[in-house]
């Protein structure tokens, strides 16, 4: 470029705007606000239609405050030190515990105090403050203000926000560390990290293993104790599951508890033990078809066939395209040598498995019973009763 050359006149820089007003701020975040609203009443009123939301009588005011509280440092705590980790972690007020006077104190004393901190760095560092109430304001929805479930708290809830924390975390090191040592330690943290993580997806590797993992972080945790249950039920061991889904009944005696509980006892035969958990099951949900279809195999393998019939038309009434309880009511109908609505009850269930080879033959068998099966009233097992928890939705 010599002294010559002409000048090359430069594009007029963009006016820069002054500062934005906060009104026009919170305005334009309206529609996002509306629909945040809008989807957490759509799971509100989803939560309560299935009977998952606990009430004032159930969770008073003063327990989920106190939950509220200390569940915000023990996810401040899973962010720093992600050890003993469970898929469920029990509130302890639905389990007959409380959390002690100094823990809630405590914790609020240490929320207070990260608060004012970040907002008295708010002119040095304002991202803290940011940061800070991003974690807060994420979790605030699920951390337990609104309880569904019987969970005092969830990791997969934290996703989002320990972004903040995460944030935060990343600027106040690159703040107070020197690029050369940032340079030697991040690979290090990413390794060591990634290697926790490889660990702990280790214990995924099925239902047994997961619960069985969540009862070394805490051993009093119902929906553990009835899921290993159940699993051990599913593969034959009887008097393994029998041993957790005691201590689930002895722990919380809800609805899943007595379920899981009279399933292991139909499994050993005794019918009558197993009446009285699924009676104790149905008065906690009475909504659970499931439960009910339970009990109508109970009454009917002690010959109450009248009342199996009953408990099994009430599950059909809650779901009434289930074939296992179709298949079972029409097993009882020829049991009582009601043949038509033996065959009713089949060809409904085989148009919904019509691939059941179980259903195919009772029907054949109901369309033309051997001179044993007019002589002699029996049940066919057809197929394992489902999961004793597979029908009830909530652990409480």
């Amino acid at each position: 470029v010599g002294p010559d050359t002409p000048e090359v006149e430069r594009p007029p820089h963009p006016e820069v705007s002054g500062p934005t007003r906060p009104g026009s701020l919170i305005l334009e975040k309206l529609p996002l606000l509306l629909l945040s609203i809008g989807s957490g009443v759509l799971a509100i009123y989803g939560k309560a239609a299935q009977g998952t939301v606990a009430g004032m009588t159930e969770l008073p005011v003063g327990a989920r405050m106190a939950n509220v509280v200390v569940g915000y440092v023990r996810y401040l705590w899973h962010a720093v030190y992600p050890v003993d980790l469970s898929i469920y972690y029990p509130h302890p007020t639905l389990i007959g515990l409380n959390w002690l006077p100094w823990q809630v104190i405590g914790a609020l004393v240490l929320l207070i105090a990260a608060t004012v901190g970040a907002m008295i760095s708010w002119r040095s560092r304002p991202y803290l403050l940011i940061c800070w109430l991003w974690f807060l304001g994420m979790l605030a929805p699920m951390v337990g203000f609104l309880q569904t479930g019987g969970a005092a708290m969830a990791d997969h809830h934290a996703y989002l926000a320990f972004i903040g924390l995460y944030i935060a975390a990343v600027w106040a090191a690159v703040e107070c560390l020197s690029p050369k040592l940032l340079r030697r330690v991040a690979p290090l943290v990413i390794v060591v990290l990634t290697w926790l993580s490889y660990l702990q997806a280790g214990w995924w590797q099925s239902n047994l293993y997961i619960f069985w993992y969540a009862l070394q972080s805490n051993e009093i945790n119902p929906l553990a104790h009835n899921m290993i249950a159940r699993e051990l039920l599913a593969r034959g061991q009887a008097m393994a599951a029998n041993d957790h889904a005691r201590r689930a009944v002895e722990i919380q005696p809800n609805a899943m508890s007595h379920n899981n509980m009279g399933a292991v006892y139909s499994s050993i035969g005794e019918y009558k033990r197993a009446e009285i958990h699924f009676r104790s099951a149905i008065a906690r949900r009475p909504d659970q078809p499931g439960v009910w279809r339970n009990l109508a195999r109970a009454l009917g393998e002690q010959g109450k066939l009248q009342d199996a019939v009953a408990a099994a038309q009430r599950a059909l009434e809650l779901d009434a395209d289930a074939p296992l309880t179709l298949n079972l009511l029409g097993e009882l109908h020829l049991a009582m040598r009601r043949t038509d609505e033996a065959i009713a009850a089949f060809e409904h269930a085989l148009q919904l498995v019509p691939d059941n080879a179980t259903v195919r033959r009772n029907l054949q068998r109901a369309r033309s019973p051997s001179p044993q099966e007019t002589e002699h009233d029996t049940i066919e097992h057809p197929v394992p009763v489902r999961g004793p928890a597979a029908d009830v939705s909530r652990d409480r």
